[in-house]
């Protein structure tokens, strides 16, 4: 069995990446899944950004409002990266244009994009959050 890797960078993006070791943790259904944490709860706040590269995908937990939420990492409108998006409430308002998407639906307010941000089940082991992926 081989083991996964995750890169995670800090949200400014200019500090250096971590690598972290992901083993292999179950097999389901004839796919091996793996448990790969991405963080220990007791740091969690609202305001919390972590850019995460997993599985090809570059990926953004973010706390907001009390609870944890992981999505692609680019606005559905314009592809701009999330990680400096601001808050308000329980919108999102991305970066480039401004475009805010509601964090419990997805979708954009307004009509200026038809797409919705695209969320990812989260799973608490623990004391630690993460998600589990299939190799």
């Amino acid at each position: 069995m081989n083991s996964l890797f995750a890169r995670t960078t800090g949200v400014t993006g200019y500090k250096s990446p971590k690598w972290r070791y992901l083993p292999q943790s179950a097999v389901v259904s004839g796919f091996i899944m793996a448990f790969v944490a991405l963080e220990k709860l007791h740091l969690l706040h609202d305001g919390y950004r972590q850019a995460v590269r997993l599985a090809g995908q570059n990926l953004l937990l973010l706390h907001e409002n009390g609870k944890s939420l992981l999505i692609r990492n680019a606005c559905p409108h314009a592809g701009a990266a999330l990680t400096q998006a601001s808050c308000k409430g329980n919108r999102l308002r991305c970066p480039m244009h401004g475009i805010e998407f509601d964090l419990d639906t997805g979708r954009a307010a307004g009509t200026a994009c038809a797409q919705s941000l695209q969320f990812f089940p989260l799973i608490y082991e623990g004391n630690t959050l993460g998600v589990e992926v299939s190799e």
